[in-house]
């Protein structure tokens, strides 16, 4: 049993390798366990609001965390501290995720969008919005979501980093 967070943990996932999990919170933060022994490792803080997913990169040395806050952390990993602060989201970020080769990370918002965010270039690289909010981003480079009507879209990120979106038959 992990024990620390202070309020409802909204968000959990394991680091590649399974060495390490993260978990966002209602207490507002993002905390890294040993999964092993369920020490807690690192407090991350920064968000102003419920943390709603967290994810690691590939190789395990970055997290992001999505919050309630309208915005997209990247962490280190191992020293917990603040890489970059992605803005741009108008309301509750409900998932977010890297790519496979961890530069992009993709974020899902209830404000009807899915942005893709290009961690070389410290920006927005390519946003897609439609008529209801986003529920869930899955990890992989085939990126699907879904929005609050239970429509799935789906995007594919080449190596150019180059995208198609398109929804699914319904």
């Amino acid at each position: 049993m992990l024990n620390g967070h202070t309020g409802t943990v909204r968000s959990v996932a394991f680091s590649s390798d399974g060495t390490c999990i993260v978990s966002g919170s209602s207490d507002n933060s993002v905390q890294v366990w040993d999964a092993s022994t369920g020490t807690e490792l690192k407090m991350l803080n920064g968000h102003t609001d419920y943390v709603r997913s967290v994810a690691f990169s590939s190789d395990g040395t970055r997290i992001v965390s999505g919050s309630s806050d309208n915005s997209v952390w990247v962490w280190d990993a191992s020293m917990g501290a603040e890489l970059q602060k992605l803005n741009g989201h108008t309301n509750y970020v409900w998932s977010v995720t890297f790519s496979s080769d961890s530069t992009c990370i993709v974020s899902g918002s209830e404000d009807n969008s899915v942005w893709v965010w290009d961690l070389k270039y410290d920006g927005l690289h390519w946003m897609f919005t439609q008529q209801n909010w986003i529920v869930s981003i899955p990890h992989q480079d085939r990126f699907m979501w879904v929005h609050q009507r239970f429509v799935m879209y789906y995007i594919t990120l080449t190596i150019s980093s180059s995208f198609l979106a398109k929804a699914l038959p319904q």
